[in-house]
């Protein structure tokens, strides 16, 4: 992966909109064989830049890989401007996001957050590129089916504005207001055992999604993914390390919302970065996120239920 990073970057003259590990693809379906996937949004029969080998020293072994270069169409969507119906506070429930500037997104939440020895919620964790940057006047609505939308809550911390250096991660923690605390509580939760620390590797899943207030299912791919996602409220980013499902279950106003497992108790494995609409959803792993928000607030943090 390191080797692609170098030869991919973001607006890289081959046309690379994202990468990562998965079954080689011929004549439309996957095969048996995995090597590394390139994602382009056409296939030209004689491109000026063509995908080229990676080649890469593996201790004391040169490798050369051809990629499997698909064609999507579409560059990897993020957010929207529509609302979806309101469903309360909950992993899976919409959240608008309302900027200084009039600018509306709307996403889902993938955790209602407390702080150790507490029984109060405290905060909600959504995508941190539905927020602009320097978001702290940007204000949170949610609300109950059919009730007036309410101020729930005041963005914190952005992941994505962690400091140079520091690897971006799709996540944002908004500090509930007294309505928002109000609200989660009239909630009903969706029971979870606690964020996944690993597991995600060729596992079934599920999600609640927000735009439908329904299930998705599907089955996680072997690797981690990079994607660059050229338009978003945060402007664009590029994010390594994303978990991506075998098949698209999210459309924009998805974003944010939480990727859980399988099995009841469902874990919260990722939230929701966007998706490659003919190839995969993408989302960023909750663990790394969570562990770097205690870091910086100084406190253990718990899915509250």
């Amino acid at each position: 992966m390191e080797t692609a990073r170098a030869l991919f970057p973001p607006g890289n003259r081959f046309g690379v909109l994202a990468y990562g590990i998965g079954r080689r693809i011929r004549q439309g379906e996957p095969g048996q064989h995995t090597t590394l996937r390139v994602y382009v949004r056409r296939k030209l029969e004689h491109p000026e830049y063509p995908v080229p080998c990676l080649v890469f020293r593996d201790k004391r072994r040169w490798h050369s890989i051809a990629p499997d270069v698909v064609a999507v169409g579409t560059p990897p969507q993020v957010g929207q401007t529509t609302i979806p119906e309101f469903e309360g506070l909950r992993i899976g429930a919409t959240v608008n996001a309302v900027a200084a500037s009039g600018a509306l997104w709307a996403g889902g939440i993938s955790a209602i957050l407390t702080s150790a020895g507490s029984n109060e919620p405290k905060w909600l964790l959504t995508a941190g590129h539905l927020l602009e940057r320097g978001a702290q006047g940007t204000r949170l609505f949610a609300a109950m089916p059919n009730e007036k939308p309410q101020v729930v809550g005041h963005p914190v911390i952005n992941l994505l504005e962690d400091s140079p250096g520091v690897l971006p991660l799709d996540a944002a923690l908004v500090e509930l207001t007294p309505m928002g605390k109000h609200l989660a509580k009239k909630t009903v939760q969706l029971p979870t055992a606690g964020v996944a620390l690993d597991g995600w590797r060729d596992a079934d899943v599920r999600m609640l999604r927000p735009t439908t207030n329904s299930w998705a299912r599907s089955r996680t791919q072997a690797s981690f993914f990079d994607v660059h996602f050229p338009s978003s409220a945060f402007g664009p980013i590029s994010l390594r390390g994303l978990i991506a499902t075998e098949s698209p279950i999210t459309i924009e106003g998805d974003s944010g919302a939480a990727l859980l497992t399988a099995e009841v108790p469902r874990r919260v494995l990722g939230s929701c970065s966007g998706a490659l609409p003919a190839a995969h959803s993408f989302f960023q792993p909750l663990a790394p996120a969570i562990a770097r928000l205690e870091m910086r607030l100084g406190v253990r943090l718990h899915i509250w239920e």
